[in-house]
């Protein structure tokens, strides 16, 4: 799935988004591959990659360039947490995972992220169009 910038900063915004992000991590017109979507607080957001590192960003900052997904994704939801995620393995399956990466105190967690990250560049190359 791939995503163009076309917004980045909170008054952007519908509504507050409550997970912390920096404006200067989206590049406005910069095209995005996409690695999860989490729907949580009634947003929806994009884990994309950005410059050696990653951001779980407001999917309204985004338009949709190609909506095909790996086959390969998972989707869970937690009810009781309120939060449904589309995306690798670890990411949908684990929520431990989805919290570290957030908290982004985890080498583990990084590591996991790069391999998955270059699983769905690979795939991404592959399926163009």
């Amino acid at each position: 799935m791939k995503v163009k910038a076309i917004k980045n900063t909170s008054k952007d915004l519908s509504k507050k988004f409550s997970i912390t992000w920096h404006q200067n991590e989206i590049t406005i017109g910069e095209t995005y591959t996409v690695y999860g979507i989490i729907f949580s607080q009634g947003f929806l957001s994009y884990l994309i990659n950005n410059y050696q590192d990653y951001t779980i960003a407001p999917a309204e900052f985004f338009r949709v360039l190609r909506k095909k997904i790996p086959p390969h994704w998972y989707f869970s939801f937690d009810k009781k947490q309120g939060i449904s995620i589309w995306g690798y393995k670890e990411l949908a399956l684990n929520k431990e995972h989805y919290f570290e990466l957030e908290l982004r105190d985890s080498k583990e967690v990084m590591n996991i992220f790069q391999s998955r990250k270059n699983e769905i560049d690979e795939w991404e190359k592959t399926n163009e169009r």
